[in-house]
């Protein structure tokens, strides 16, 4: 078993990949359906902001 300390870590890094995934298969489709390039960065620039800024936020909670 995990210990309590481990699973928010843990949790983060599946919400991380999960982000991740999510942008990979909007990339997918994007490409296939649509070919514009600019709603494909936007949506990947905004995805990739979401993922720091809750790593950011959770370290800030740890610190203080």
């Amino acid at each position: 078993m995990l210990p309590e300390r481990g699973r928010p870590k843990m949790k983060r890094r599946l919400i991380i990949i999960n982000i991740a995934a999510l942008a990979a298969m909007f990339v997918v489709v994007n490409l296939v359906t649509l070919k514009e390039v600019w709603v494909l960065a936007a949506a990947v620039a905004v995805l990739a902001s979401f993922a720091v800024y809750s790593v950011n936020e959770k370290l800030k909670k740890q610190s203080g």
